[in-house]
């Protein structure tokens, strides 16, 4: 688990996301320096975590583990914590999704939904006078 990145990752889409909404606020015309900005919002997270050897350690008996602590600890980690942390990365990855469709769609005739899941603004439909 890399959480730092993740936090990262996140705090950047937070970060493009409220600049998007200011130019929103402000009435700001999509032109070509908005284009590299419109690339970060899809950064996401891919959320896994190997829990092949605590589900070994359970099957072989976690209470090889004398350390009530240390024991207590792991299953609640395996058990509790990370599937409730992949969870809400889940939820906010599919809110975060919604309202980059949303924003995507002001892009007009320079927005491209292939009807495959890849939302994607084109190059080609660019103005050059921009």
């Amino acid at each position: 688990l890399h959480f730092e990145d993740m936090i990262a990752t996140y705090d950047g889409l937070y970060t493009t996301s409220d600049y998007f909404m200011e130019l929103s606020k402000n009435n700001v015309p999509f032109n070509d320096t908005l284009m590299g900005k419109v690339f970060e919002l899809n950064n996401g997270i891919n959320f896994q975590y190997n829990s092949g050897p605590y589900e070994a350690l359970k099957s072989s008996g976690i209470d090889k583990i004398s350390n009530d602590t240390i024991r207590n600890a792991i299953i609640n980690l395996f058990d509790f914590e990370l599937p409730i942390l992949g969870n809400n990365i889940e939820s906010i990855t599919r809110n975060h999704a919604k309202n980059i469709d949303a924003m995507l769609e002001l892009f007009g005739d320079r927005y491209i939904d292939d009807s495959k899941g890849t939302n994607f603004v084109s190059w080609s439909n660019v103005p050059r006078d921009l």
